[in-house]
């Protein structure tokens, strides 16, 4: 979640976020404010994920609309299901060379 209010919040510092199970449930409507309103640099790319065996609260609601707030503002957005992971470090873990390659778009090194 923060990593998701950093690159809103502070995008002329942080142009790139991995919300990794973010508890977008802790203040929907606040979040989605900030998204579209936001002043984002063109470059800005976010990647988001949360488990399938993660506790619902909505969770998939959430990340559609949180996905389609972001590409609504031209921001490259991957989003998706893992499948059999939790909230827990050593799913996160898993999901690095999914958030790194996502992180890296564009960029040449």
């Amino acid at each position: 979640l923060m990593s998701l209010y950093a690159v809103t919040r502070w995008n002329h510092i942080f142009s790139r976020a991995a919300a990794l199970s973010p508890h977008l449930w802790a203040d929907r409507e606040a979040l989605l404010r900030l998204i579209r309103t936001a002043p984002l640099m063109p470059d800005t790319v976010v990647y988001m994920d949360w488990g399938s065996e993660e506790v619902d609260c909505g969770m998939a609601h959430d990340m559609r609309r949180t996905a389609s707030a972001l590409l609504d503002r031209n921001v490259a957005v991957t989003a998706r299901v893992v499948p059999g992971g939790d909230h827990s470090e050593a799913s996160w873990e898993r999901q690095a060379p999914f958030f790194i390659e996502t992180l890296m778009y564009g960029i040449s090194v």
